[in-house]
């Protein structure tokens, strides 16, 4: 969803928030990062470096990517006495478009991270989470009827 832009999400997101009033000093931007776990482990080591370890953590992500981020952080931050919580932009599906997200993309990406928070603890990526068996019946629904760009190789 990024690959068309100037620069990195990390900048993006940090102009976003100097944008809504977060002082600009108080902003440590990870732009390294390929994958969210690298950008855990980034921000940690960044963090650490400065000895500016949090206990509680604030992860901001896209709506439907919030579960996946949350399992990566947990199982990513070295740490394990810090509270995470996460969030994003307050938006309903039928209005990502207004966003700049193509519907149809989003539904793959959707897709493919069902299955990594399915696969990813067994990869050691993430923690293990519990999915629902109608959420395992949509998803295989979801596959048949041709959601399958962002699947796992």
């Amino acid at each position: 969803f990024t690959t068309d832009w100037e620069e990195t999400e990390a900048e993006k997101f940090a102009a976003k928030a100097i944008e809504m009033g977060v002082p600009e000093a108080a902003i440590i931007v990870e732009n390294e990062s390929s994958n969210t776990g690298e950008n855990i482990q980034f921000s940690y080591n960044m963090l650490h470096i400065r000895k500016m370890l949090p206990r509680i953590v604030i992860l901001v992500q896209k709506p439907f990517m919030e579960r996946r981020t949350y399992a990566t952080f947990m199982k990513q931050w070295p740490d394990c006495d810090v509270t995470a919580m996460v969030t994003s932009p307050n938006i309903e599906f039928e209005d990502y478009h207004h966003s700049g997200l193509n519907k149809v993309e989003i539904m793959h990406t959707m897709v493919g991270d069902l299955k990594r928070i399915m696969e990813y603890p067994k990869l050691g990526f993430q923690i293990d989470q519990h999915v629902p068996e109608d959420v395992i019946a949509a998803f295989k629904h979801l596959i048949d009827v041709g959601y399958v760009n962002h699947l796992m190789k």
